[in-house]
């Protein structure tokens, strides 16, 4: 890494068969200058450690000959180097998990509560008073209540049927007895009205006779 640092204004590079398995991040760093690279025929270890030459050839800009092929580890070996970083998740970053630890309430003693006992008076100390009913007051007592003669209700509806059926008999003999014997019936009417008249006549003859 001091080497590179050392050339800031480095332009080309050429790193092709160097038997190279990583470089590091300070490396990488001071490549400020570059604008064309070749990195095959090398043996890159595939695991995180390929990570920084990998994220900056990201970045990188310039001409770039990287057939870049994994020698290790086993499973991923002849796969090219970026082939195998994204399939993997290689570079992936891993989450920080930060572990706090909770927090404790710091305990305080506690003191003792005192809690006073309740006296309870001697019965001795009390004496028995003597209770004096008042007297009550004197009111008017209610006499006793008048009888009320109780009319029950179903002999009025007995005596009103009663009537209304007798009432009902004597129309019915009148309509009987008009209906068979129609002309004593006229006659009794033609006999009424001869008894009107003659009263009428009579009537009449004394206001005539009467002195005027």
């Amino acid at each position: 890494p001091g080497t590179f640092q050392c050339l800031p204004n480095l332009q080309k590079l050429n790193l092709d068969s160097n038997k190279l398995t990583n470089i590091s991040q300070e490396t990488v760093n001071a490549w400020i200058s570059l604008i064309s690279i070749t990195l095959s025929g090398n043996m890159w270890e595939c695991t995180r450690s390929i990570c920084p030459l990998f994220n900056w050839l990201k970045n990188f800009k310039g001409n770039k000959e990287s057939t870049m092929i994994c020698a290790g580890p086993k499973h991923i070996q002849g796969e090219k180097v970026s082939d195998a970083v994204e399939t993997y998740n290689i570079c992936a970053e891993i989450p920080m998990v930060v572990t706090e630890k909770p927090y404790q309430v710091p305990k305080t003693q506690q003191r003792p509560i005192f809690i006073p006992k309740p006296t309870i008076p001697k019965v001795e100390d009390y004496e028995p008073t003597s209770f004096t009913p008042s007297p009550s007051p004197d009111f008017p007592t209610s006499g006793p209540e008048p009888e009320y003669e109780h009319v029950s209700f179903h002999k009025i509806i007995a005596g009103s049927v009663a009537l209304f059926l007798s009432v009902a008999m004597i129309l019915l003999v009148i309509y009987v007895s008009w209906k068979r014997y129609p002309a004593s019936m006229k006659q009794l009417q033609q006999h009424s009205l001869m008894k009107r008249r003659r009263k009428k006549a009579r009537e009449s003859e004394r206001q005539m006779n009467s002195p005027l």
